[in-house]
């Protein structure tokens, strides 16, 4: 069994998927690790739209994601990653003064751990984060309160994409201990 950081470190972001449904089963494992992700105030603002049906893919690959994400046309699941404000008025004021977008933050927080589940469960995935949300909210009848943060590109990677080599920063030069 791999512990989270081996899956961390082995996780890579897929552009290229087989033609291989993902299964409900995994997409609901997937969704419940994202239910369990810390929010502030445990507000939990995240609402997730899986989106596996094909002419429903080809609308939004097609007409809202734009030409740099045509390979994600190969993914056979979207998850578009929502954020809802429970209470408009309490949340902007609380953002207002803190300056912290939290209900983003902790929607990112959330899709993380589905990446990370998804890793688990031998699926693969790319963030997106270069959408047009007006195409996507009509495409999908999303509440026009649902703000759309991110989408996740899933499936079962075709073993004939090889990602770049990763580059990362060394430590000494993202910590510091006091």
């Amino acid at each position: 069994m791999s512990s989270v950081i081996d899956i961390i470190k082995k996780r890579r972001s897929i552009r290229k998927f087989k033609d291989t449904p993902v299964e409900d089963d995994k997409i609901i494992r997937i969704i419940e690790a994202a239910s369990f992700a810390p929010s502030a105030t445990n507000r939990q603002p995240w609402r997730f739209i899986a989106v596996k049906d094909k002419e429903l893919l080809k609308k939004i690959t097609s007409n809202s994601l734009g030409s740099i994400n045509k390979w994600a046309r190969t993914a056979p699941l979207l998850i578009i990653c929502c954020s809802v404000r429970k209470n408009p008025v309490t949340s902007f004021i609380s953002e207002s003064v803190s300056g912290v977008s939290y209900h983003i933050i902790d929607t990112a927080i959330a899709s993380e751990h589905i990446v990370l589940a998804a890793e688990e469960l031998g699926l693969s995935s790319c963030w997106i984060g270069w959408f047009n949300e007006k195409k996507i909210k009509k495409i999908l009848d999303i509440p026009e309160m649902w703000k759309i943060i991110s989408i996740l590109a899933i499936g079962y990677r075709d073993e004939s994409y090889v990602p770049k080599p990763r580059k990362r920063l060394p430590l000494k030069d993202i910590l510091i201990i006091k």
